[in-house]
């Protein structure tokens, strides 16, 4: 099960279970972030890095209220649900 979390800054941190080798984990990622927002999702910079920046189809906005609709979702998740891997 993958997570994510927004942080202070405004920026959101997720954690896939890939490993980062041969592109595995930017692929969950993308797949990952597609499937929560419904949008295609691409890496524009930080490719081979953890801090990453993404470009996608639509409205910031609508992808974003995506993102924290999510998170507001997995916050009704029991504890020992959501850290599951």
């Amino acid at each position: 099960m993958n997570k994510m979390e927004r942080m202070a800054d405004g920026t959101f941190k997720v954690w896939v279970k890939n490993p980062a080798v041969k592109g595995r984990a930017n692929t969950e990622l993308l797949s990952y972030l597609k499937h929560i927002t419904g949008k295609t999702v691409s890496i524009i910079s930080g490719e081979k890095s953890k801090n990453k920046r993404i470009e996608f189809e639509g409205s910031k906005e609508e992808f974003i209220s995506k993102l924290e609709n999510i998170l507001m979702t997995e916050e009704q998740t029991p504890e020992t649900d959501r850290n599951k891997f």
